[in-house]
């Protein structure tokens, strides 16, 4: 069922917003997994996220790719992320099982971009809700060391799901963070909708008993945001990039 949202909403990408070139000259560092740029990511975490990555790309072949910039100049960030991560081959040639998470310090916005055979592991949608959940609490806070490695480490271990390799055991994955948010907005909306119901009943009350009862109301906005080189012998393989991923600024 994934592969057939993330194909239909690939389908929508292509026909129907086409994509406009971005002129990429960045290139990857001798670490390739990890490239601080933006100079925000402190020791320790670069070489857990180094560590990650490599390990990951030993396991499945694929390829999570941390970027910081200091600006994109005010280039979408989630399409930089794709056209950075053509220019750069990130994943596997044939499987193109990349995906890039990129972070714009002047913008203050957070990217994930995802390759073409990811796409049904990681969809739009979950990109958002790891962003949501592990980058933006502590991005907020200007912790990008902490947000980077938890989005990472979410990124990371989606694809060992996806491959059928096992996960942290700590790990919650976010078809499970999907469902709850699916609850917790169904609660939302039947309480809502209770809520305009009793509203309704008191109205009538007072109608038909003036004095009977007191109810106040009044009005209120609900807003939804969406989004949206070689280390050790390791480099791109020339995987292939979708429109697939989110975005959001912080």
């Amino acid at each position: 069922m994934k592969k057939v949202i993330a194909l239909t909403l690939f389908l929508i990408t292509v026909f129907v917003f086409p994509v406009t070139a971005l002129t990429v000259s960045v290139q990857p560092t001798d670490q390739f997994f990890v490239n601080d740029y933006a100079n925000v990511i402190d020791n320790s975490a670069e070489n857990d996220i180094l560590a990650a990555g490599v390990q990951l790309y030993q396991k499945t072949g694929a390829q999570v790719v941390v970027v910081t910039l200091d600006t994109i100049d005010g280039a979408d960030i989630q399409e930089y992320g794709v056209q950075l991560g053509r220019a750069w081959g990130v994943g596997d040639e044939e499987k193109d099982n990349g995906i890039v998470l990129i972070l714009a310090m002047e913008e203050r916005e957070v990217g994930i971009s995802v390759g073409y055979g990811l796409e049904g592991a990681v969809t739009d949608m979950q990109s958002g809700i790891i962003l949501d959940t592990y980058a933006l609490p502590y991005f907020q806070e200007d912790n990008f060391s902490e947000g980077l490695v938890a989005a990472y480490d979410a990124l990371i271990n989606e694809v060992y799901l996806e491959y059928g390799l096992e996960a942290d055991p700590n790990y919650v994955p976010v078809d499970e963070l999907e469902d709850d948010s699916m609850g917790s907005t169904f609660s939302l909306i039947m309480l809502l909708v209770f809520l305009c119901v009793v509203s309704t009943v008191m109205r009538r009350t007072r109608r038909l008993h003036p004095g009977f009862f007191f109810f106040p109301t009044g009005g209120g906005n609900f807003h939804h945001h969406s989004g949206g080189g070689g280390f050790g012998g390791f480099r791109g393989g020339g995987g292939s990039f979708g429109g697939g991923g989110a975005s959001r600024g912080f």
